[in-house]
């Protein structure tokens, strides 16, 4: 099993396959990612080298494509700045919590 940003990947899978379950990327990302690498999307995951992995997450990093944690961090930073400036947004996701508790 190849392991990237907490996600384990089951090496029978194909590279494309395997990325989408990787919060924050979707199909047109992942032709993006595996173009700029030089992987095609055909490849196993069996077959991508630990050289390969490496260069997968600096690409991620240089190009600031948030996936996994870092989108959860920033989504909870948007929701928390539209809540500390009471938008209608922010009020609604006040009284979604609100409600959730009273159940």
């Amino acid at each position: 099993m190849v392991q990237i940003y907490g996600a384990n990947f089951n090496k029978k899978k194909q590279l494309s396959s395997a990325l989408k379950g990787l919060a924050g990327l979707n199909t047109f990302r992942i032709i993006n990612v595996c173009s700029g690498l030089g992987l095609g999307l055909d490849c196993k995951v069996l077959d991508v080298s630990q050289y390969h992995v490496l260069k997968l997450l600096r690409f991620l990093e240089n190009n600031e494509i948030l996936v996994e944690s870092s989108l959860k961090r920033s989504n909870q930073l948007a929701i928390k700045r539209l809540v500390d400036i009471k938008s209608y947004r922010g009020l609604k996701v006040i009284r979604k919590t609100f409600l959730k508790k009273l159940v």
